[in-house]
């Protein structure tokens, strides 16, 4: 799949890692590791990923650069401009369903450590509504 590769060179990787250091947080390994947690930041840089390349997709095809989830979606799925768009406009649908659905059953380690959590998840959310400004 193009969304895990994606997820490497997209740039949110390295900035959710500032999410710790901005709050003044360190959150445990064995929180970090935590599959629930995996989950949101993955949610959270598709959607960035997936939003960004739309936004940019007119600027890169004119480029002829074809590294764009949108030229991906046209190619692999037969799909025209528009389909392409809408298919991966549901993607983003079900991409912020998910990261709802995770941060609601997410497992509760202690007090400390669940305020910590979610510091780290709104930095998430703060993420994924900046990207949408920026671009």
């Amino acid at each position: 799949s193009f969304l895990p590769l994606r997820r490497d060179n997209s740039g949110c990787r390295p900035c959710f890692e500032l999410l710790e250091y901005s709050f003044g947080i360190e959150l445990p390994g064995f929180v970090m590791d935590d599959p629930s947690i995996i989950l949101l930041s993955n949610c959270a840089n598709d959607f960035i990923a997936l939003s960004n390349d739309i936004f940019s997709y007119n600027v890169e095809q004119s480029r002829g650069d074809t590294y764009n989830i949108v030229v991906m979606v046209m190619k692999s799925f037969k799909l025209d401009l528009q389909g392409a768009v809408d298919h991966i406009g549901n993607m983003c649908r079900e991409t912020l369903e998910l990261f709802q659905a995770t941060k609601a059953s997410l497992p509760s380690w202690n007090v400390e450590i669940d305020k910590d959590v979610a510091l780290y998840i709104k930095g998430l959310e703060d993420w994924v509504s900046g990207s949408l400004h920026w671009s």
